[in-house]
């Protein structure tokens, strides 16, 4: 705009010297005096006092072309001067009676019309017009109001296109000049990884939205639905809601871990052992697997897949730090720890080194314990090693704990299978083992190392859960309670006030393989066993027997989890199918009756586990 306003000044300080040098020529031109043959006409223009009386005295003379015809009209021009008068040739004169003709002519310009928006609502055509009204009672004094309005907006957009008539055209031009990209450049933006994300995110959401129109009919009225007792989620059944499984991922693998996302409560992390038919893109299919799902299950595949060159045994979403949910931490069979960024690609970011600073077995626990300003990865392996590591630095652990048990002044290896921390501790923590029996691990203090033990199975221990703790406002508080499962086809419940099982359930037909308390109903859990039966148990009902039996797969039920709500339970197979089942409200409802009833139930099984040592 500076480079305009420019431009016109100059423009007009051109003119402004223009008009002064024409000016001063004006003024050196001299006065032509009328000469004394010129003085009588004037005279007689002098004396006549009308219009008549002028055209009867005058008499000129009008001069003949010495050359060509006669022009038709004079030029209006300035007076000659003298010396040019004296320089024209002498022509015959000829005198003429000259006459005033009066002709008028008549001419009407319609004022220009300006359009005008007036915001307003439109009443009909029936109302009487009352700017009429007014016009007529003011005696047009509205109409005038309304053409000097006009004029003046007239005149503001004169002044306009004058100014933009002074703006020169190739400026103009140039303002309007889109500016384009070159080759160089669109292929930079096309291969960006910025675009690259953007895409992908957005074609995840385009799917989601094409999938659900077909799968879903968004128009059902579900009050109009015959519905039968057995459709009904209660007391004593599940529904089956989905299964997650994915014929390029999953297929031919078992499911190693389950487990919640923390931020996103509808994401769901499963890992997979290697490709037992081995036949996955020619033998090249990496030997790890780890599958990001989203419930309700509204995809045909997963939403995110990462990779690992050896089968992963356990993998978490970490709570803490500053992941946003974006970081996924598995533990191999070969000890690496590795470190996924679903922001980045599908193979690790960070990963522990292969050498004896870490871990040399597999590793089969996998938590992030602590707070959000104090916290670390805690990995526990069939080495008998417990490390601690930063999840900002996987080079070196920050501390190593070798797990050895005292017998008769000899220090024994343990070689954990499972491990499990209590609700708010970091530094005890409880771990199953190949012999059958659960330690008690202490990471710093005097007595760090390995304490008390709880022996009741005999057989490899295959998963150690602790009792969820009390909900806000509760006066009961069962986090002391933990439940185990085993190969010895049996789950036992135990408490850490004492060293000797409460209670062992033995109602299965294979080994169990999983078992976890409910996140919402103190009494009641579920297990999984071999033979591919999920088993609910509400220990306020029934202490012998699951008051829920279902037949999930014909394959090994080898995990299992809850979601946070208590309404959904998750179990997966050994063929790398994943069911998902609906509990219904009754077993995700709890109350003050249903907690004092447990702690009742739980007195009672203390005192049965005390009768029968005694009997022992």
């Amino acid at each position: 705009m500076s480079d305009k306003r420019e431009d016109r000044l100059k423009k007009l300080e051109e003119k402004r010297q223009k008009l002064q040098a024409y000016r001063d020529r004006n003024k050196k031109t001299p006065d032509v005096s009328p000469t004394p043959s010129e003085e009588p006409v004037i005279n007689k223009f002098k004396d006549a006092g009308s219009v008549e009386a002028l055209l009867g005295a005058l008499e000129t003379d009008i001069p003949n072309a010495a050359k060509g015809p006669e022009p038709e009209e004079a030029p209006q021009s300035a007076a000659p001067s003298s010396a040019n008068r004296a320089a024209e040739p002498k022509i015959e004169k000829k005198k003429v009676k000259l006459s005033l003709v009066e002709r008028v002519a008549d001419f009407s310009v319609p004022p220009k019309t300006i359009p005008t928006y007036n915001k307003g609502i439109d009443t009909g055509s029936s109302l009487p017009d009352i700017h009429d009204e007014e016009e007529q009672s003011h005696g047009g004094s509205s109409s005038r109001q309304t053409a000097d309005f006009e004029a003046s907006l007239l005149a503001e957009n004169r002044e306009k296109e004058q100014e933009n008539s002074s703006i020169p055209d190739q400026q103009k031009d140039e303002d309007k000049k889109i500016p384009m990209l070159s080759e160089d450049e669109k292929q930079r933006i096309l291969q960006s990884k910025e675009l690259v994300e953007f895409l992908e995110s957005t074609a995840r959401v385009v799917e989601r939205a094409s999938y659900v129109s077909k799968t879903y009919d968004i128009l059902v009225d579900y009050a109009q639905r015959d519905f039968k007792e057995n459709d009904i989620v209660g007391e004593g059944e599940i529904s089956l809601q989905c299964k997650l499984v994915d014929e390029r991922w999953s297929k031919n693998r078992s499911v190693t871990s389950i487990s919640w996302s923390p931020k996103f409560e509808n994401l769901l992390l499963a890992s997979y052992s290697e490709n037992s038919s081995g036949l996955g893109l020619g033998g090249q299919d990496p030997d790890g697997v780890v599958l990001l799902w989203s419930l309700p299950h509204l995809l045909p595949h997963p939403e995110y897949v990462f990779t690992c060159q050896s089968q992963v045994l356990d993998a978490v979403i970490p709570q803490f730090g500053q992941s946003n949910g974006t970081i996924v931490i598995g533990g191999t069979y070969s000890g690496q720890i590795v470190l996924w960024d679903s922001r980045a690609k599908a193979t690790p970011v960070q990963h522990t080194p292969l050498s004896a600073i870490g871990h040399t077995h597999p590793v089969y626990s996998v938590q992030v314990v602590g707070t959000q300003n104090s916290h670390n990865l805690i990995t526990i392996s069939t080495d008998g090693r417990v490390c601690a590591w930063a999840l900002d630095n996987l080079t070196q652990p920050l501390e190593t704990l070798q797990l050895e048990r005292q017998l008769a002044k000899t220090a024994t290896p343990i070689a954990p299978t499972c491990a499990s921390f209590p609700f708010g501790q970091a530094n005890h923590f409880y771990m199953g083992t190949e012999e059958g029996t659960v330690f008690q691990g202490i990471r710093h203090g005097s007595n760090s190392g390995v304490g008390d033990a709880f022996e009741g199975h005999f057989g490899p221990i295959t998963s150690i859960d602790f009792h969820p703790p009390a909900s806000i406002g509760s006066s009961f508080n069962f986090s002391h309670l933990f439940l185990t499962s085993a190969m010895d086809w049996s789950c036992n419940l135990w408490s850490r006030k004492v060293s000797k099982s409460l209670s062992t359930f033995h109602d299965f037909g294979d080994y169990v393989y999983d078992a976890k308390w409910s996140p919402v109903h103190p009494a009641v859990f579920a297990t999984a066993d071999g033979t591919g039966t999920l088993d609910i148990w509400n220990l306020n009902n029934d202490t012998e027997k699951p008051i829920i039996r279902e037949k999930a797969s014909h394959r090994a039920l080898n995990k299992l989890s809850w979601s946070a709500n208590g309404k959904t339970l998750v179990t997966g197979d050994a063929e790398g199918v994943i069911h998902v089942y609906d509990v219904g409200e009754k077993m995700s409802s709890t109350g003050p009756e249903v907690e004092h009833k447990f702690e009742e139930t739980c007195k009672l099984l203390t005192l049965k586990s005390e009768e029968a040592e005694e009997t022992l």
